[in-house]
């Protein structure tokens, strides 16, 4: 095993796993006193500083996906020659496991999970166009309280920046990678999760993967050219809207796929409550899961049939329920009239022919899943009575049956624990839209509702980093110490090239680069030896740099001038329209106001994403103020060694004394 890392503010209590790739680490968080896992790559990944920095920035770019549904990142680096991230920590299990403990799942419960990755992809792809490329089982968690969570979003394409990697273990995984994705396709998109998706679900039915037993490039190959049969002819029971929706989401060439979440999310509800999905089955040959011609043809007229005797069967149940009651009732007045003839006690009922007595372990279970059909919501009392029933019962079929509800309802359970998430944090992002902060904080501290005891450490850490990230703000003025009351000298010092190379480049790190920048134009009129200073010239040719890469990402919203746009802003999102780009962006809101920001405003996630990749000395003269400005100092340093050596030396001395007590 590994030994475990030194990475300051945590304190390694645990290893959680290991693989080729990486080891995770279980750790304490100091600064916020929580669990977490840090995942630490293996140290044969590339070292070059411009890897380093495009990992970092794409790994923190995952850090801004805030989903009960996603695995959370909370920061990513690279330290002693080992890359590693700070993800939240799941107590719980992979789907993978849950397979390999039941051999398969049911359908229910695959498209259960399939709801649940489908709702976090889409706010992944939706707000922040960004893709997995890694849908996998094992990528898929359930939480102790049952919620499902996909881990590893947004690493993919941090990792793929790492020239040292090997193709295989950033590409994907074969059993689960889309066509074009086994190609090399550099223009994926959202169906290539999809796709993933699809396999995954063959693999939850199934029980084992697409192309199962084939190695590593006869896998690719056969996703590329090979298809299976239906898992109707292996799984008995299996609706034909599933193998239909199967058959859309594996179709090979992407064209014939969901074109995104949505279509998705609506085919596996319906799926789900027994429905034929929307859309066509793709041509003959044009999907990995095989349905021939008459396949389709078939499943177009199964559908039609099976809607047809859908509406014929509730038809004949509602008369079936008013000729029941009405049997019951004449034969119970018969049992009576014979009773009082014959003056006998009426015989006991007697079950139908062909119907077995239920034993005792069997009465208990339909007890206990009587209870849970009439109290949805109750997810404790449900839990317990099933858990009586596998403490208690010695059928062990019965017990099997009993685990099966129990699984089943941890997972319902999750979802709803997501769903009280989801309007919390909902919650909180308005009132910091709204200027506030704190009241969001202690909304969620003081909140009284449902699920109040399974949302608790969730909402005690998510408070706590909502203060962690609120703007400093100076003390009100009876609480600032008076001046001292030594008068100033006569005569101020005299400016050397040192003080005011100092002067200019903590401005740098503390104003930003405009305010920098009028600081170095000012020192023309300097005495000579200030003025021709190399060191001053190059850096004032950095941030010149600089501000005109700030003036670049502005005018990114000029082309969307008339338009509605959501900007995240470092005080919360806000939403309006694009009227006007000059020194800032001027947004009109939906109340009527306007509201005028710059890019110091905007959230560092946001300003690093117009960056995207640019390598320039002035980007990374910005991404340096940035980190020092967040106070991530070592990434802040890392950013600083690689400017040019007189303006980067100038911008590590400036830290270095601001560090000094």
């Amino acid at each position: 095993m590994s030994e475990p890392p030194h990475i300051e503010n945590f304190e390694i209590v645990g290893c959680l796993g290991q693989g080729g790739m990486a080891t995770v680490w279980k750790a304490r968080q100091a600064s916020l006193d929580r669990l977490v896992a840090i995942k630490v790559l293996a140290p044969h990944f590339a070292t070059e500083a411009s890897d380093i920095a495009r990992f970092c920035e794409e790994a923190r770019a995952a850090g801004r996906l805030k989903h009960p549904g996603i695995v959370q990142v909370y920061d990513a680096n690279f330290r002693d020659g080992s890359y590693y991230f700070v993800m939240e920590l799941v107590d719980g299990c992979t789907v993978g496991e849950w397979i390999r403990r039941k051999g398969k799942l049911t359908e229910q419960d695959a498209l259960t999970v399939a709801e649940s990755v489908a709702v976090a992809l889409d706010y992944a792809a939706t707000g922040f166009g960004i893709i997995h490329c890694d849908i996998k089982p094992e990528n898929i968690m359930v939480d102790a309280d049952g919620t499902l969570k996909i881990t590893d979003l947004g690493l993919s394409r941090a990792i793929s920046v790492m020239k040292g990697a090997p193709a295989e273990e950033i590409l994907g995984t074969p059993a689960y990678m889309a066509p074009e994705q086994v190609r090399g396709e550099t223009d994926l998109d959202g169906r290539v999760d999809i796709y993933a998706l699809g396999a995954t679900l063959y693999h939850m039915v199934t029980g084992h993967t697409l192309f199962a037993g084939g190695s590593v490039d006869e896998t690719m190959q056969s996703q590329l050219a090979s298809s299976v049969p239906s898992p109707s002819r292996e799984v008995a029971g299996l609706s034909r809207g599933f193998v239909m929706l199967l058959a859309q989401m594996l179709a090979k060439d992407r064209k014939y796929r969901p074109a995104d979440w949505k279509s998705v999310l609506v085919n596996v509800r319906r799926v789900r409550g027994h429905h034929m999905p929307l859309g066509e089955v793709p041509p003959p040959g044009a999907s990995t899961l095989f349905v021939g011609s008459d396949g389709i043809e078939t499943v177009k007229r199964q559908a039609a049939q099976a809607l047809a005797e859908a509406e014929r069967r509730d038809e004949r149940r509602s008369h079936g329920i008013v000729w029941l009651v009405a049997g019951l009732a004449a034969v119970a007045a018969a049992l009576a009239v014979w009773a009082m003839v014959s003056g006998a006690p009426a015989p006991a009922p007697r079950p139908p022919a062909g119907r077995a007595v239920p034993t005792e372990a069997e009465r208990q279970l339909q007890e206990a899943r009587a209870y849970v059909a009439e109290h949805p919501r109750d997810f404790a009392g449900g839990r317990a009575r099933l858990q009586e029933v596998i403490d208690a019962c010695g059928d062990a079929a019965c017990v099997d049956r009993a685990r099966d509800d129990l699984s089943r309802l941890q997972v319902r359970h999750g979802q709803d624990v997501q769903a009280t998430r989801e309007m919390l944090d909902k919650a909180c992002r308005d009132l910091i839209a709204a200027g506030q902060r704190e009241d969001a904080a202690r909304m969620l501290e003081q909140y009284r509702g449902r699920n109040e005891t399974e949302t608790a450490e969730w909402r005690r850490q998510h408070a706590a980093e909502i203060r962690a990230a609120a703007p400093r703000t100076r003390p009100p003025d009876d609480t600032v110490a008076p001046p001292p009351a030594t008068p100033p000298p006569a005569t101020p010092p005299a400016l050397t090239p040192d003080k005011a190379l100092r002067r200019a480049a903590t401005a740098l790190l503390r104003q930003g680069a405009a305010e920098a920048e009028r600081i170095l134009r000012n020192l023309g009129s300097a005495p000579a030896e200030v003025a021709s200073d190399g060191r001053i010239a190059a850096l004032r040719d950095l941030v010149e740099q600089a501000v005109g890469v700030e003036r670049d990402l502005l005018e990114t919203y000029r082309r969307q001038k008339g338009q509605r746009v959501a900007v995240p802003l470092t005080t919360g999102t806000v939403r309006g329209t694009v009227r006007n780009v000059n020194q800032k962006v001027h947004l009109a809101l939906d109340d009527g106001s306007e509201r005028a920001f710059g890019v110091d405003d905007l959230d560092v996630q946001e300003r690093l994403r117009l960056l995207g990749r640019n390598d320039s000395a002035g980007a990374t003269l910005l991404k340096t103020v940035w980190a020092y400005r967040s106070h991530a100092t070592d990434r802040a340093r890392t950013l600083a060694a690689q400017l040019p050596a007189p303006a980067g030396a100038a911008v590590a001395a400036a830290m270095d004394e601001a560090a000094a007590p």
